[in-house]
């Protein structure tokens, strides 16, 4: 698995305030629905987790990253007692771990099922998942729809760079951090890509403050493939949708999986 959130930077201090797909209100209402408690697979800096909490429900992060889940228990105290009480997190990788626990519900948003980089660990993923369910259990797991001109050994994603989302400010120093996506290899063999992205920092007159690169590898997986993929590992998918208000699928957008564990 790639390590794009292994050190503190940029990247990190920023992540809440990029990552924001509008899925936080879907999940709670998933968490609410299933009764709890939940597992959360790669759930970085607990912007899911913690809002799943607050609702109520007991939840459980699971994430390899240490700084990551540095940044998830520092909400700790913010969170107040209560949720406090129903949140805990761990640190494991999503393809092989034991919690000696069922759960009615598994998660793993944000497209984190991607960073797997192989169909063996994208198995064993979801056997983990299907052993940590209770008969019935639900795994909801979005990816994104890949799109063809994208995939192109050479093509346009590999020529051009792109900004990734709009600056945001940085939570202590309150600087504008823009990110771009600078080049792209792909690698349509194995469905994987690496991009490179660079994180600045800017100050006044467009000066930059600091300047930070990472690598992020991603795999991408087509629409039947991962029915297949749910579906030899134990599942029956309930629906996909192509957001989070439940529109049917569609290209290019999200693929949000819906899936109960079979037996």
């Amino acid at each position: 698995m790639p390590t794009f959130y292994k050190r503190p930077g940029l990247n990190i201090e920023t992540y809440d305030l990029r990552a924001n797909p509008g899925d936080v209100d879907f999940f709670v209402q998933q968490a609410l629905g299933s009764g709890g408690p939940v597992l959360e697979l790669a759930c970085g800096t607990g912007r899911i987790s913690w809002a799943i909490a607050a609702a109520g429900v007991h939840i459980t992060g699971l994430d390899r990253s240490p700084e990551m889940l540095r940044v998830a228990e520092s909400k700790r105290q913010a969170a107040g007692a209560a949720a406090s009480e129903r949140a805990q997190f761990i640190s494991r990788d999503m393809t092989a771990f034991d919690l000696g626990q069922r759960f009615p519900l598994v998660i793993c948003p944000f497209r984190s099922f991607q960073m797997l980089l192989t169909v063996e660990e994208e198995r064993d993923c979801l056997g983990a998942v299907y052993r940590h369910l209770e008969g019935g259990g639900r795994f909801i797991v979005p990816l994104f729809d890949p799109l063809l001109e994208y995939l192109v050994p050479g093509g346009v994603a590999a020529r051009t760079s792109m900004r990734i989302g709009e600056p945001v400010r940085h939570p202590v120093t309150g600087n504008d951090v823009v990110v771009d996506a600078m080049e792209r290899e792909n690698d349509p063999l194995t469905q994987t890509f690496v991009e490179r992205w660079r994180f600045r920092e800017m100050g006044a007159g467009g000066r930059v403050l600091r300047e930070e690169w990472e690598n992020l590898p991603m795999r991408w997986i087509y629409r039947y493939e991962m029915r297949y993929l749910l579906e030899l590992s134990g599942f029956d998918v309930e629906a996909e949708y192509s957001d989070y208000e439940g529109a049917p699928p569609a290209y290019g957008r999200e693929q949000i999986w819906v899936a109960h564990r079979r037996g």
